[in-house]
């Protein structure tokens, strides 16, 4: 083999490897995402507490910022997808499900239908990135070794 094929050689392997890093890099961080999502549901649908929040800033991605009182103290908290049955306006109401525990850190909408989609989005989507990943490899190691083989 000569020189100049040689370097060709291992720049193309060096893309692969580093493609698939980065594949899997963001496969398994989608993974992590959706299952974190899907842990944080379960928590509130556990121990979580329904109260009308009133909707202070609507943006245009479907999420909205919303105060809450718990009682104790009031919140104000950005929530992501915002049901797309319910029409928001500023200073509309909007029944949100909090986490005693963690009332700033952890609330959904009730209803959320946007919410349930986003959830298994990154879940599936992460596990088939790295079931892509895996396959690239194997399939990349099989084809180097035959190669080399010749």
């Amino acid at each position: 083999m000569s020189r100049r094929n040689w370097r060709q050689d291992q720049r193309l392997s060096l893309r692969v490897i580093l493609g698939l890093i980065l594949c899997g890099a963001i496969g398994t961080t989608l993974l992590v995402f959706g299952i974190d999502k899907f842990r944080d549901h379960s928590i509130l649908m556990e121990r979580g507490v329904v109260v009308d929040a009133t909707i202070l800033n609507v943006s245009s991605k479907r999420s909205v910022t919303v105060r809450f009182s718990t009682g104790l103290k009031a919140v104000q908290v950005r929530v992501r997808d915002a049901p797309s049955g319910v029409r928001l306006v500023n200073g509309g109401k909007l029944p949100v499900r909090y986490d005693p525990a963690d009332p700033a850190g952890r609330v959904e909408t009730v209803g959320q239908d946007q919410a349930v989609l986003s959830r298994w989005f990154y879940l599936l989507s992460g596990a088939g990135l790295l079931g892509l990943c895996i396959y690239g490899s194997l399939w990349w190691t099989f084809h180097e070794s035959r190669r080399r083989r010749r």
